[in-house]
């Protein structure tokens, strides 16, 4: 760790003010040796504060220049933590979480069954266009119901079934 580095947390942030928003914006005070942005678990969103590891010439200016800011109707403080040993020791924070994996494997995997599904309806309705013609529980309901009128008709022979069609 390199000595004359300070830690700065930022607390009270905008909304949509994320981590490259709030690198660009800081960088034009001096060079950003570290920032961390916590991440909500249950949302993935990025929480309202953030800590920042910059050289101890211009964390006092970037201090006193970023408390009491208000930005987008949020007035965000900042403050000079007294002690940084611990607080950036892993890179924890830039691993992806296993749930966003999760959720883009199964995006790509819904992506491609819909894609393999759409080419086989392609090549049903050019192959046997008249059988795909009506619904598939239109098509059941017919042959059930031509099933039951054969069994009638073999146990009572003067049946006659008076539907709609006939």
């Amino acid at each position: 760790m390199a000595t004359g580095l300070v830690v700065l947390r930022i607390t009270r942030l905008p909304k949509y003010f994320g981590p490259a928003e709030l690198r660009k914006y800081i960088e034009q005070f001096g060079k950003v040796h570290d920032l961390y942005m916590p991440k909500s678990k249950k949302t993935f969103k990025w929480k309202d504060n953030a800590c920042v590891r910059m050289s101890s010439e211009v964390a006092p200016l970037v201090a006193s220049t970023l408390n009491n800011l208000l930005q987008f109707n949020k007035i965000i403080k900042c403050e000079i933590l007294p002690d940084n040993k611990r607080l950036f020791r892993t890179n924890r924070y830039l691993r992806s979480s296993t749930r966003a994996l999760d959720e883009q494997s199964r995006i790509i995997a819904t992506m491609k069954r819909v894609t393999a599904l759409n080419a086989r309806k392609k090549m049903n309705i050019t192959n046997n266009l008249s059988r795909k013609s009506l619904p598939q529980a239109v098509r059941r309901r017919r042959y059930n119901l031509q099933k039951r009128l054969v069994a009638i008709s073999k146990t009572n022979p003067n049946f006659k079934f008076q539907g709609k069609n006939q």
